[in-house]
């Protein structure tokens, strides 16, 4: 099954005195809505200093955070290169829920 919605994560930022890490998306995301299905690409290598900093992406210049299916936070070592996660965003809350990853070994070659 093909992912539909597919945003690659191509870059990060990180702010002096925040344990919080950006990522952001190859081509801005604008508009999303509840429970929308995303499947999110990673593509970016953050150095292990990092490892341990929680992460959230940015969609409409706004950071949403990045959680499991349990509702915990995401931090940069659950993630891989080259790995599609599959999850939906929540606009309650305003978050994106990640699933196990879908695909693993995935071209991130630009």
């Amino acid at each position: 099954m093909a992912c539909k919605n597919l945003h690659v994560i191509t870059n990060y930022t990180a702010t002096a005195g925040s344990t919080m890490l950006n990522l952001t998306f190859s081509r801005p995301v604008r508009t999303v809505t509840d429970r929308q299905r995303f499947c999110i690409k990673f593509c970016v290598d953050i150095p292990e200093i990092y490892e341990d900093y929680t992460v959230q992406v940015i969609i409409n210049e706004a950071g949403v955070p990045l959680w499991d299916k349990y509702g915990n936070p995401l931090k940069v070592s659950d993630l891989r290169k080259g790995t599609v996660y599959q999850g939906y965003y929540g606009s309650t809350t305003s978050h994106i829920i990640l699933n196990a990853p879908k695909y693993t070994g995935c071209n991130c070659a630009v």
